[in-house]
């Protein structure tokens, strides 16, 4: 209906949000946020062969704004710390990081060569810390909750228009896959990570 008939951004979804809460005429402002330079910009990264990052300030007031995104396919770490990296010196010069990433980065790879995500984007001048968890509940509660709060009549959790996967993804595109049963409408515990 949001899509089709009120002409607003989104997409048809066979599957069940991971993320009900958001709400894009909500959630997303209406133009694009400037960094501001007085607070560090939080990154949040994914790996993988899709390797990912977000970027993002909390402001005084507790409300978190993630203004853009980095997303990849097909590619692995080593490439991946060089698009970072240039991607934090081109657009974002003199502010401050504070990396975070999925633990899960911090395995060895499969061809025996000792090196972790971690190890080697670290190797390249980032310093890309592992979150202390990767439950699904936990990571999926961080993010629901901050856009439940309203701090000073906004959502205490805003998107830029920039983040497009981002957008998608909480719109539906990170889902629980219905499972096919007759009679009723189930919906697998784990998310497809899609």
């Amino acid at each position: 209906i949001r899509v089709y008939y009120c002409n607003q951004y989104g997409f048809v979804s066979d599957g069940k949000p991971v993320v009900p809460e958001y709400i894009d005429s909500t959630h997303c402002m209406e133009s694009y946020y400037k960094p501001d330079i007085r607070f560090p910009i939080y990154v949040g990264i994914d790996w993988g062969l899709t390797p990912a990052a977000t970027f993002g300030q909390c402001l005084p007031n507790g409300r978190w704004i993630i203004f853009d995104e980095l997303v990849t396919e097909d590619i692995g770490a080593t490439k991946f710390a060089e698009l970072l990296g240039k991607r934090i010196r081109s657009d974002y010069p003199g502010f401050t990081f504070d990396m975070w990433a999925d633990p899960a980065g911090d395995h060895r790879s499969e061809t025996n060569d000792e090196e972790t995500c971690f190890r080697i984007v670290n190797n390249r001048g980032l310093h890309v810390r592992p979150t202390d968890t990767n439950d699904p509940t936990i990571r999926r509660e961080a993010v629901a909750v901050p856009l439940t709060r309203l701090i000073d009549g906004k959502p205490g959790l805003m998107i830029t228009p920039k983040c497009e996967v981002l957008r998608k993804g909480l719109a539906g595109g990170y889902c629980y896959k219905r499972v096919q049963v007759s009679g009723s409408e189930r919906y697998h515990d784990k998310p497809n990570k899609n």
